[in-house]
């Protein structure tokens, strides 16, 4: 029949040839078997070339120039052929579309798993004075409650470069030096203040700049670089004026030329608080007749403006310890005599109380929005820690008191009868004990911002306690060697040389 394929069977004896008859497929019938429907191209993944009416026709085309000739031969108007980038770029249609938004999908899923590991931050290029201030910022002045340091980064930002920023950069240095271990900072450090040195001497040679307030503070940024970056030497001594704040006598000097210009500025009144605090610790920790630079600040010229700032307590407790300085010259064999030094150790200890009142009161008021200045207009108390600090400090002036009372009556035995009654008060063990017990709780750590951005600020406020509880009678061997670690931490801690080399 017509369209019958042969069949040739092999599994009877005699071969026989058949004829099989053939069903004819519809064009339009889709095998299960194929993918693809009949009547459709296959997409081969490269798009065709070919003209645009076999393309239509979905035909092969011959690809002659200008005009296809199959389109010629069938009389058909060829339509030319598409723009080459048309042909190069991918077709823009629902499967493309699909597969774009299948590839966006499968991105996002990996930026999302990506986002979820942990990766290394991509480094961050600043100069060692940039990273050094901000380190010192943190340490000294963000939360500090001594307006001296909080004044340094406005006075700074109004005149930018001068010896100031050099001082500034040179201490914050010299600070993160000591920090991290890295002689490379503190070379850059003494590099800055040999800068700041040529600086500020050019300065103070111009009668028109020596007047400015960033000349006065770069003197005492100096002298904060000294302690900083104090070294052990076999000379070396926490009590003399060279170790204790160098620079104070140039300081002390501007501050009579500035009174003498009547030149008296906030900034006059911050460095003047804070250079009579550094006396004031130099005068309690030296022994009597050893303090050069309190000498030096009682006898300035106009006394009334250089002079000492203190309050009306310390300032008796100052005489206190000057009459107490010379008692061992008066002689106590009339009965004059006894009766006077007696009225001398009872208004001490008067003294005392009130100290330790004084101190009771700044540690139990409560904070307000409005700081208020303690211990000698120097500690403004915005919160709990500069409290802490205020109190620490009443109650080490509180200490250098009654030890010399104790010592004079040491010396002279006869006196304590005379003085048993009032004596029953106060004890020296008790005065050393609630000492160290203000200090722990300045020095106390804490989990909050505030606390950790002033260490520095509250290491060098403690190093007048911590030094007067080293040097006192009363501590043992095992107490000395607790506040030399004491000592030796802060110094590691906030990179204040003068504190490890105190506690060597």
């Amino acid at each position: 029949t017509p369209g019958a394929e042969l069949y040739t069977s092999h599994h009877s004896p005699a071969c026989r040839t058949v004829r099989v008859p053939t069903v004819a497929t519809p064009l339009n019938f889709v095998c299960s078997s194929s993918p693809v429907p009949l009547n459709k191209m296959v997409n081969t993944g490269k798009p065709s070339s070919g003209c645009l009416t076999c393309r239509k026709r979905k035909v092969k085309c011959d690809m002659q120039r200008p005009a296809c000739r199959r389109c010629l031969l069938l009389k058909r108007e060829c339509l030319g052929y598409s723009d080459p980038w048309t042909v190069v770029l991918r077709q823009v249609n629902d499967l493309v579309a699909e597969q774009v938004q299948v590839r966006v999908r499968k991105r996002l899923q990996a930026r999302r798993f990506a986002a979820g590991r942990p990766q290394l931050p991509k480094p961050v290029h600043l100069s060692l004075e940039y990273e050094s201030l901000l380190l010192f910022h943190e340490s000294y002045v963000s939360a500090s409650g001594i307006s001296f340091f909080r004044t340094l980064p406005v006075i700074c930002s109004k005149t930018p470069g001068g010896p100031l920023q050099s001082a500034l950069e040179a201490a914050a240095l010299a600070s993160a030096a000591r920090r991290f271990c890295q002689s490379n900072m503190m070379a850059l450090a003494r590099r800055n203040y040999g800068r700041a040195i040529n600086s500020l001497n050019n300065a103070l040679c111009d009668p028109v700049t020596a007047k400015d307030d960033t000349v006065l503070v770069s003197l005492f940024v100096l002298g904060l670089f000294e302690t900083i970056a104090a070294e052990h030497s076999p000379i070396w001594s926490t009590n003399t004026e060279s170790n204790c704040h160098p620079h104070s006598r140039g300081g002390l000097v501007l501050l009579e030329y500035r009174a003498d210009n009547v030149i008296h500025t906030a900034v006059d009144v911050s460095t003047h608080t804070f250079f009579s605090y550094i006396a004031l610790m130099e005068y309690f920790l030296s022994p009597p007749g050893s303090a050069p630079l309190w000498s030096r600040l009682l006898t300035a010229k106009a006394a009334s403006t250089v002079g000492p700032v203190l309050e009306p307590l310390l300032w008796r407790a100052v005489q206190f310890k000057s009459t107490m300085d010379c008692a061992p010259s008066i002689s106590l064999h009339t009965e004059d005599a006894l009766s006077r030094i007696c009225d001398i150790i009872k208004s001490g200890l008067a003294v005392a109380d009130e100290l330790k009142k004084s101190a009771d009161a700044v540690g139990s008021k409560p904070v307000s929005s409005v700081p208020t200045l303690a211990f000698n207009y120097l500690i403004s108390v915005a919160n709990e820690k500069d409290a802490a600090v205020a109190k620490a400090l009443y109650l080490t002036v509180k200490l250098h008191l009654v030890e010399s009372v104790w010592d004079f009556l040491l010396a002279y035995p006869q006196m304590t009868s005379v003085l048993d009654t009032r004596l029953d008060t106060i004890s020296d063990t008790s005065s050393w004990q609630e000492t160290y017990d203000a200090v722990s709780m300045v020095l106390r750590e804490e989990n909050t911002p505030t606390v950790s951005s002033c260490l520095g600020y509250r290491a060098f406020c403690m190093m007048w306690p911590l030094s007067a509880l080293m040097q006192s009678r009363l501590a043992a061997s095992d107490s000395q060697d607790r506040i030399k670690g004491i000592l030796r931490h802060l110094g590691a801690s906030t990179g204040l040389g003068i504190c490890s080399l105190a506690g060597r």
